[in-house]
C-alpha cells in the first residue's frame, strides 16, 4: 500500500463546498458541479488527508492566469469574490497565496 502526495497551490480563497440536499439531475457530485461553473477563469483543488481520516478536505478556488495582463490583479480579485458570491459559494478570508498537500 502506498501513499500519494499531490502539491497544490495558487492565488485564491478557501471555500465551503456546497452540499446538494438531493441528487442533482445534471451533476454527479458537488465537485463536478464546481468543475462546470468555474469555466476558463478559475480552477479548484482540495488539500488534506480525508482519504485516510474520513475528515473533510479543504477546498480552494484560484485564479487560472493571475498575471496574464500584468501584476495588478485587483480587478481579478474583485471579480473572483463576486463570482463566488453570485454562485452561492461561501469563502473565508482574503485572496492570498494558498496551497497544501492532497494525501491519497
Amino acid at each position: 500500500m502506498g501513499v500519494d502526495y499531490t502539491g497544490n497551490y495558487g492565488i485564491g480563497l478557501r471555500i465551503q463546498l456546497p452540499i446538494f440536499e438531493e441528487e442533482h439531475q445534471y451533476y454527479e457530485d458537488e465537485e463536478s458541479w464546481l468543475d462546470q461553473i468555474l469555466g476558463e477563469e478559475y480552477y479548484y483543488f482540495d488539500v488534506g488527508e480525508g482519504s485516510y481520516t474520513g475528515e473533510d478536505n479543504d477546498y480552494y478556488v484560484c485564479l487560472k492566469k493571475p498575471f496574464k495582463d500584468g501584476y495588478d490583479i485587483l480587478d481579478k480579485v474583485v471579480e473572483l469574490k463576486k463570482f463566488l458570491s453570485d454562485n452561492g459559494i461561501e469563502f473565508f478570508g482574503e485572496v492570498d497565496e494558498v496551497g497544501g498537500l492532497l494525501i491519497s
